[in-house]
């Protein structure tokens, strides 16, 4: 099955929050799985006073449990839609966080920051919005430090219509119309595990590999790595 590319950004007051309600119920396969890869990293280098990067941070929800998760770090939030800037700030704001929690409106294929400026680098459910996703690669090796973090996770795009539409019918069951609709868009533009393959040989990024853990492989996502 061809890619069909999605726009880079959700810019529609309907898609944001149609995306929020998907992350909402689906969170646990969809966002719990970076923060857990990140705690325990970070955990793992013994430092307590980290600066994150979460590039298409949506709605902050990603930040936010990390925030929770990693009390000592800071974060800041990158995302294009005007829509998906305003309802992060409005859930940080909820959550009492903004005082860890930076949240600014830009293009992660063009990052407002200076070379070598975070600890650690996170991309969830974005890689497939982006045309020219190796621009936005070589932004985050720029970003990170020398042997700092980057992970990235992401929807696999099936092989057939019809695991597509089997995919469709079992994650969308209590989704509505719309909410499908930009699930199974989001999976069309996704990436197969052979392409994963050739975007980490491209990318520059040293050490930068796959790791599956069973959620990923339940719930149809690739997890891209730096450190293990």
């Amino acid at each position: 099955m061809r890619r069909v590319l999605e726009p880079e950004s959700m810019d529609s007051p309907e898609e944001v929050i149609a995306y929020e309600r998907i992350v909402k119920r689906l969170g646990f396969w969809m966002e719990d799985p970076i923060v857990r890869i990140l705690s325990r990293l970070i955990k793992g280098l013994n430092r307590t006073d980290f600066k994150i990067l979460d590039i298409g941070g949506g709605t902050g929800r990603v930040s936010i449990k990390t925030a929770l998760k990693i009390p000592t770090c800071k974060i800041w939030v990158v995302d294009s839609s005007p829509n998906m800037f305003e309802i992060a700030r409005k859930n940080i704001s909820d959550k009492k966080l903004t005082d860890r929690i930076i949240v600014r409106q830009a293009d992660g294929k063009n990052l407002p920051f200076e070379n070598n400026f975070f600890d650690a680098v996170i991309c969830s459910n974005m890689l497939h919005h982006i045309r020219d996703h190796l621009v936005l690669l070589k932004e985050m090796k720029r970003v990170v430090k020398d042997k700092g973090i980057i992970v990235i996770r992401d929807l696999i795009r099936p092989g057939s219509k019809f695991l597509l539409n089997i995919m469709v019918s079992l994650v969308g069951v209590f989704h509505n119309s719309l909410m499908k609709k930009e699930y199974s868009d989001s999976l069309c533009a996704s990436f197969t595990v052979r392409e994963f393959e050739e975007i980490i040989k491209s990318s520059g990024i040293e050490g930068l590999r796959i790791h599956r853990g069973l959620v990923d492989y339940v719930s149809g996502y690739i997890t891209l790595i730096n450190k293990i």
